[in-house]
């Protein structure tokens, strides 16, 4: 139901990232949410050599990639992996 107008605010959840790349210096997550900007969500080094991040996700399907040392990675954990309008593979999560 909307009041007066307005549409509902869309469902956001908090989502947790992990990339394993224990070799790595530095780990980011880009994505279209962060236009694709490295310096918007550096991901943290974790013990055992893994790197995770957490961010909040609204209701659709996010395109995105790790960037590991300034060269882009797949998510071997993603629901799928698409190409898009960047012509290249992304991992892909959908939040309902």
């Amino acid at each position: 139901m909307t009041l007066f107008g307005t549409k509902p605010h869309p469902t956001t959840e908090m989502i947790c990232l992990r990339c394993d790349a224990p070799v790595a210096r530095s780990v980011c997550l880009i994505g279209a949410f962060n236009q694709w900007d490295p310096k918007a969500h550096p991901m943290e080094r974790n013990q055992d050599g893994s790197w995770t991040t957490r961010i909040p996700l609204s209701e659709g399907v996010h395109h995105y990639q790790f960037l590991v040392d300034g060269e882009p990675w797949l998510d071997a954990g993603a629901m799928c992996v698409f190409s898009h309008e960047r012509r290249a593979r992304v991992s892909l999560v959908a939040i309902s």
